[in-house]
């Protein structure tokens, strides 16, 4: 990589005939018929073991905190089965698209889901699954969230549907 160019310019007085003489004079056994190593190549040339070999953070940028913070759900239980089937994947996703369940209160979380009405049809899997619809069912079949849904009282779902408004709703 760059990185390790420059680590090995730079450990070897900045010239790379220096770098070279140091590739030329390496033992054969690092050449050797097996799967190739950086770490070992690159404390091979520097001529010493470090920890975390050639992982300058110098050239890196700062973290970037990933997600949102969590949200204690105390006024509005009926947030607990969306937290517990949904939140994983639509709380928090960097896909502004995906993210429709985010909000810094319960109140603004139940908001954001009550507007988006697809959130009743996608757990209405009696009256999908087996149609065309059924790509759209969620949790998607292949997520642990779906297992457990499934696995929990056909109430829990019941109350999901109930919490976002039908489109009839009178």
């Amino acid at each position: 990589s760059d990185a390790d160019l420059k680590s090995l310019v730079q450990a070897n007085g900045n010239r790379w005939t220096n770098v070279v003489a140091k590739v030329q004079g390496l033992p054969d056994e690092v050449f050797a018929a097996k799967p190739f190593s950086r770490v070992v190549v690159m404390q091979a040339l520097l001529g010493q073991k470090r920890d975390y070999c050639c992982l300058s953070t110098a050239e890196m940028s700062p973290p970037v905190v990933s997600g949102i913070p969590p949200l204690t759900i105390k006024k509005l239980p009926q947030l607990q089965p969306f937290a517990d089937y949904c939140f994983a994947c639509h709380r928090g996703n960097p896909a502004q698209r995906l993210n429709f369940m985010a909000g810094d209160t319960e109140e603004q979380v139940l908001a954001n889901i009550q507007a988006k009405k697809e959130i009743r049809d996608a757990l209405d899997w009696e009256r999908y699954e087996g149609t065309e619809k059924a790509s759209k069912l969620m949790p998607p079949r292949d997520a642990i969230q779906y297992q457990k849904l499934k696995q929990a009282d056909e109430k829990a779902r019941q109350q999901m549907r109930d919490t976002v408004p039908s489109l009839f709703d009178f």
